[in-house]
């Protein structure tokens, strides 16, 4: 582990700004989603919502990409099906 990872000497706290719109847009947008069934949002008021997120023990987390890993899941499946395919072969010559 690097000194990094260990050292938070350098850790800020936040409030979270009520006046930031974007918060007030993803609360409000969030509570007119009429999807009674979903626990969370179900009769949820934005004010309430924007105090909630505004605690002491919220935390923000940034990320600094180092290196990219791409995914290409279409290689990834008919890999897996060649894989799966070749196990299935194995798997039916032994008998088991």
């Amino acid at each position: 582990m690097t000194d990094q990872t260990t050292n938070y000497d350098d850790v800020k706290r936040y409030r979270l700004d009520p006046e930031r719109e974007h918060v007030r847009i993803l609360a409000a947008g969030m509570a007119m989603a009429g999807d009674s069934a979903n626990a969370f949002t179900a009769n949820l008021d934005p004010d309430r919502f924007v105090r909630f997120l505004d605690t002491p023990e919220r935390i923000v987390l940034e990320f600094t990409p180092e290196i990219s890993i791409p995914f290409d899941g279409d290689k990834m499946a008919a890999g897996t099906a060649a894989a799966y395919a070749q196990f299935a072969a194995e798997d039916a010559a032994t008998g088991t």
